[in-house]
């Protein structure tokens, strides 16, 4: 997202702030469900004809992105159904509809489909493999674990969005948070690197301020 800003707004990286992030977050989403103009001017409480700058710029500047989008309406249109990374497909046969908006959200489904249902595919395979690793590499015995805190043994406890949520005793925090870096980032090989970041606290608030490296 910082890259993003400082290629929309022509700053350095070092100069990105919040605000500046924040609004090329919701482009960078934004783009991937085919937002329009209006949608975007909407999310960010500006005008419309600003958004459709950064709209543009954006895709001058990922030229790729524009042509994949392109890519997978064709796609969608002529088989009437988009694929996974994995090999799930999604059906859209509303694509082909005469009604206009019925088929705009077919082409935003079919953007959106293989790059977010690839992305819960990879988190999936991740809780497994993870899980195991819990389970068989981190054990605790008796003298380690506090006996007021409930958790005696490190376990996945749920998943918000692409982070997962893990418990663990304080004496096998460090190494369980390397653990899931480990597992998140190599669980699939990408032609792109995975980053994980990981953090460590009392509750999930204090953690996700809390990263480590």
């Amino acid at each position: 997202h910082a890259k993003t800003a400082s290629e929309l707004f022509r700053i350095p990286v070092s100069k990105v702030d919040h605000d500046h992030r924040r609004l090329a977050k919701t482009v960078n989403f934004g783009i991937v469900y085919g937002i329009s103009p209006f949608g975007l001017s909407q999310a960010l409480g500006i005008a419309r004809e600003s958004a459709a700058e950064y709209i543009f710029r954006y895709f001058d500047i990922h030229r790729g992105i524009k042509r994949y989008c392109k890519e997978q309406i064709a796609l969608a249109k002529k088989y009437g159904y988009v694929e996974t990374l994995f090999g799930f497909r999604r059906k859209l046969p509303e694509i082909n509809s005469e009604n206009k908006m019925v088929a705009e959200s077919a082409e935003r489904m079919a953007i959106n489909t293989p790059v977010q249902g690839t992305a819960a595919e990879i988190l999936k395979l991740a809780m497994i493999e993870l899980h195991r690793k819990l389970k068989s590499e981190i054990r605790m015995s008796k003298s380690e674990t506090n006996p007021k805190f409930e958790c005696r043994n490190p376990k996945l406890l749920l998943t918000v969005h692409d982070e997962l949520v893990v418990e663990a005793p304080a004496a096998k925090a460090k190494k369980v948070a390397k653990l899931v870096k480990e597992v998140m980032e190599n669980e699939v090989k990408l032609c792109v690197p995975v980053e994980v970041e990981v953090g460590i606290g009392g509750n999930w608030d204090s953690a996700k301020k809390n990263v480590i490296k």
